[in-house]
């Protein structure tokens, strides 16, 4: 699998929600065998590649689709200090553009 950036705080913040629903399987699966293996951190490498290939195969469907409200979103986390209460209709806009567009 090739090397992808990481998302930043900001971007996993504005689409916590879509990519629960998005990589639940993921997740689900990671947890899984994080739980089963809490001593073996080793053992979840896979369970968790998957889980940031999810991410970001939806982050890169989101920012095709919504490109506009997720630039707005990172605009006001940046002008606002990542303050996320104040970002809270950006954060609204950018969910339903991606849940309209699907």
């Amino acid at each position: 699998m090739a090397e992808q950036t990481p998302l930043s705080r900001d971007t996993l913040t504005g689409l916590h929600k879509i990519l629960a629903v998005e990589c639940h399987d993921q997740i689900l699966a990671y947890n899984e065998v994080k739980g089963r293996n809490h001593d073996n951190p080793a053992a979840s490498v896979e369970q968790g590649a998957a889980v940031r290939a999810c991410y970001h195969k939806t982050y890169t469907k989101v920012a095709k689709a919504c490109k506009n409200a997720l630039d707005s979103y990172g605009e006001c986390m940046k002008d606002t200090a990542g303050r996320f209460q104040k970002c809270r209709a950006a954060q609204q806009a950018l969910r339903e553009c991606y849940w309209n567009a699907k």
